[in-house]
């Protein structure tokens, strides 16, 4: 029989499950709701193990299945991840292998060309993901409550922030701040409160739309922020840079929506690094990380 796996791509906005064949062929799709456990909770764990499903009853009678290979965002969150997996072998009887989304996406960028790479992966939250060799370090992924910077979530947030910087330092209140006001429905500064705390980290960061859209129409403060993002970025890859010790062979990728349409956190980001001498390649990879999964388990020569 043909050999197969299941792939899954689990991230703040969506569940992603594909079948792919050992030539990178994606047999089945099926799309279903968050995949991370930092976003809704249990319910991430209903919706990823929904698309398993699928897919296995999809591939289970005309293909091998040799594994079911995972990227789950919010993974940290997860305090039974072991009885987890575990769980996924006893009932599918595959061997199963769950990481966090940013390792699929950095292999996405890898593929099976690179030893040394970098993934900056920024979507509604962020983290960035070093590979030296079979070395991988994360820095970041502690989540919006933490460290967390240079996504979605986080310049919605440095919005917010600035407009009550101004509200409380009697400045005029700028028109972006206006703007996001009368997007959110706010009438006055103190409305930020419920806004925030009446909502999830997804919905907060689908609001980065106002800051982008701004930017594309030259609002300088909106640009600002845009390349903060970038800049805060910077500073998580220097340290992946520095702790894997990646010399000039090293490449750099991004993956997630906030950054990948955002021309402006993407040069602030490089222009930050040229000028700390750091030199990476910029390379797309595969473009949808769910092939992440795929070239790491091929070069654990599961596919052969």
């Amino acid at each position: 029989m043909e050999k197969v796996i299941i792939a899954v791509d689990a991230g703040g906005s969506k569940t992603k499950v594909c079948i792919i064949d050992a030539l990178k062929n994606i047999l089945f799709t099926t799309i279903e709701g968050s995949g991370s456990p930092a976003v809704v909770g249990d319910q991430a764990l209903e919706n990823i193990r929904l698309g398993v499903d699928k897919a296995y009853q999809f591939a289970h009678l005309q293909y091998e299945i040799v594994c079911i290979s995972m990227g789950l965002s919010g993974l940290g969150v997860i305090t039974n991840l072991e009885e987890i997996r575990l769980d996924y072998e006893a009932t599918y009887h595959i061997p199963t292998y769950i990481d966090n989304d940013a390792s699929i996406a950095l292999y996405s960028i890898v593929t099976d060309l690179y030893n040394q790479g970098i993934l900056v992966l920024s979507g509604t939250g962020s983290a960035v993901l070093g590979l030296h060799n079979n070395e991988t370090q994360l820095i970041g992924g502690f989540g919006h409550m933490l460290t967390e910077v240079g996504s979605a979530f986080t310049t919605v947030r440095d919005l917010m922030c600035q407009s009550i910087h101004q509200y409380e330092t009697n400045q005029t209140l700028s028109p972006l701040t206006l703007q996001f006001f009368q997007v959110i429905g706010a009438s006055s500064i103190y409305d930020l409160r419920s806004f925030v705390y009446h909502r999830t980290k997804r919905e907060i960061a689908a609001f980065a739309d106002v800051v982008s859209k701004a930017a594309l129409k030259n609002n300088q403060e909106a640009i600002q922020l845009l390349k903060k993002a970038g800049r805060d970025l910077a500073v998580d890859v220097k340290k992946a840079v520095q702790n894997l010790k990646l010399d000039e062979e090293a490449v750099i990728g991004f993956r997630g929506g906030f950054i990948m349409n955002s021309r402006i956190t993407q040069e602030e980001l490089l222009l930050t690094l040229k000028e700390d001498n750091i030199s990476l390649k910029f390379v797309e990879g595969d473009f949808d990380p769910i092939f992440g999964a795929y070239y790491k388990v091929k070069r654990m020569n599961l596919l052969c």
